[in-house]
């Protein structure tokens, strides 16, 4: 009898206990990271590593309402590594106890390489800056090959929690779609002497393969953040904070000067001189469809600090930008644009840039296709693979924390891209009309258009009537003060030849400016004003004056 009650007793516990995980875990990943929950967990989370993670492996106690998803077949390749135990023993021994991987943890020990039926000699190491990546048993490695395998010198095998499971190849699949140069990413199953350690994310690591594989020429320079002892707060003050994967033979491998004239631009020139200068040292184009790319994904991990991949194109001798780590934001999406990233910063300051960036926005956004696109990409991603998580030997979480969470990353890429259609949309106006203003005698009309939306006005047409036949200039008030003078800019000459007229207009724009707030704050919104003129060849008389304004974005 005795018997029988402690084992009802411990069966309770365990069935109590896997409740009370399973509603954590549920109301944590419905919540958002602003909710009671979320803020708890997450600051326990960061304060009790070591606890959170010992609850984490606790809680996979829950995977024994998978036991029948341990049959759903996976369709990922098998990658095995065979290292000398003695060799393992000492790249473990080597690893920091405290803070990063830094130089002197990088060794690297001789291995064999098997895919299929091949073996390829290789080089292995541990990688990856945080202790996330090699603090348990499943660690990221580095495979540098003797030989080339399928045309690539060196791999990545990182966590793929650490990309958030399927995030980073479904936003290197959105670069590819806005014709960026981005690494090959695929998720693939990995053996260690024999040992299944589960899946991996598999990336090209940066080289001259990297550069022939994505046809860009290999005899070039492509820079990095350097190695460093601890973060640089801000990679952007010096060149000295970037290494070289690559360099142009033709000048000697220590040679940095166009890095150097990039950021002697960024750092020490005048406003007037950055926005002269800068498309002739970045291809724009490529800058604002690699910004485009993280604003889809809400991203700011390519920011001041980290991450940056730049590649000096001999071709156009100008630097193009390649994504790398493009991790979504933990928050719901709210606002895109925030003051993460000092050149990204102070090019999408200039309205004329942000403008771009957000037409680039909105032909991506417009098309539902391309939303339907993106999360059969994601589904195809997590059915073909998900079989393969949930038998992962040394993942440190659960399988309902896999499910919950690449739910609630589906989720996100839905509400993101919402979001910024939301954003493309909003174009607010006001417009104010003075008929023969007194403030210059030579006009017939003045007009002042506020834009104070996150989308930017187009003045689109203006119609009115007049007393008499004459030929009608609009003049833009260049610098706003209220008087025409050689500053301002003609719009066009237009013929009046009865007393309705009716002018259309291309491409007269006024954009909401942005204020920059501190380091990793939000973008705020400024109001803009832009004044016009109609002036006359004849003393005139206007009226019934109908200005149409158009948001300049989606045309609406």
């Amino acid at each position: 009898m005795r018997k029988k009650t402690v084992s009802i007793i411990l069966i309770s516990l365990i069935l109590g206990i896997s409740l009370l995980s399973f509603l954590i875990l549920f109301f944590y990943y419905r919540g958002n990271r602003n909710s009671f929950l979320n803020k708890t967990i997450n600051n326990f989370s960061a304060n009790n590593p070591d606890l959170s993670i010992q609850f984490k492996n606790f809680t996979k106690v829950l995977d024994i309402f998978y036991l029948f998803h341990q049959f759903i077949p996976s369709k990922i390749p098998t990658y095995s590594l065979l290292i000398d135990p003695n060799d393992l023993i000492k790249l473990n021994n080597n690893l920091p106890k405290t803070g990063h991987l830094t130089k002197e943890y990088k060794k690297s020990v001789s291995a064999e390489f098997i895919f299929e039926t091949k073996t390829y000699p290789v080089k292995v190491r541990y990688r990856g800056d945080n202790p996330n990546h090699w603090r348990f048993d499943k660690k990221s490695w580095r495979v540098k090959f003797e030989d080339k395998f399928e045309n690539q010198e060196a791999i990545n095998l990182i966590l793929p929690e650490d990309r958030y499971f399927f995030i980073e190849p479904w936003v290197s699949y959105i670069g590819q779609k806005l014709g960026l140069v981005t690494p090959e990413f695929t998720l693939v199953n990995l053996k260690v002497n024999n040992q299944l350690h589960g899946v991996y994310l598999k990336s090209e690591q940066w080289g001259k393969a990297f550069l022939k594989n994505h046809h860009l020429p290999p005899d070039a320079d492509l820079y990095g953040e350097a190695e460093f002892d601890k973060p640089v707060p801000n990679l952007y003050a010096d060149v000295s904070n970037f290494k070289k994967y690559t360099f142009n033979s033709s000048k000697s491998k220590k040679d940095v000067s166009n890095l150097k004239t990039l950021l002697d631009l960024l750092n020490n020139s005048s406003d007037e001189e950055f926005y002269q200068e800068i498309s002739n040292i970045i291809d724009m184009d490529n800058f604002l469809h690699w910004q485009a790319q993280a604003t889809l994904a809400f991203s700011h991990s390519q920011k001041i600090s980290h991450n940056l991949i730049t590649y000096f194109n001999p071709k156009i001798n100008k630097f193009q930008f390649i994504p790398w780590n493009v991790a979504m934001a933990d928050e719901e999406p709210i606002y895109p644009d925030i003051n993460y990233n000092p050149l990204m910063t102070r090019i999408l300051k200039n309205p004329n840039y942000m403008f771009q960036r957000n037409q680039i926005l909105w032909e991506y956004i417009k098309d539902k296709k391309n939303l339907e696109d993106d999360l059969n990409y994601f589904d195809n991603l997590y059915q073909s693979t998900r079989g393969a998580f949930y038998r992962d030997p040394l993942k440190i979480f659960p399988n309902l924390d896999f499910d919950l969470t690449v739910k609630k990353h589906r989720k996100r890429i839905i509400n993101a891209q919402n979001k910024i259609k939301e954003l493309l949309n909003d174009a607010q106006s006001q417009i104010q009309i003075q008929l023969n203003p007194d403030f210059e005698s030579t006009a017939l009309v003045y007009f002042e258009i506020e834009s104070s939306g996150f989308a930017s006005i187009k003045l689109n047409q203006i119609k009115f009537t007049i007393n008499q036949i004459a030929n009608i200039s609009l003049i833009k008030d260049s610098n706003n003060n209220q008087q025409i003078d050689f500053k301002d800019k003609n719009l066009g000459t237009f013929q009046v030849d009865n007393n309705q007229y009716l002018i259309n207009l291309e491409n007269v724009l006024i954009h909401t400016n942005r204020d920059i707030q501190e380091q990793n704050q939000p973008f705020l919104l400024k109001s803009t004003k832009q004044g016009f003129f109609i002036i006359s060849s004849k003393k005139a008389e206007i009226s019934d004056i109908n200005i149409n304004l158009k948001n300049a974005i989606t045309d609406f």
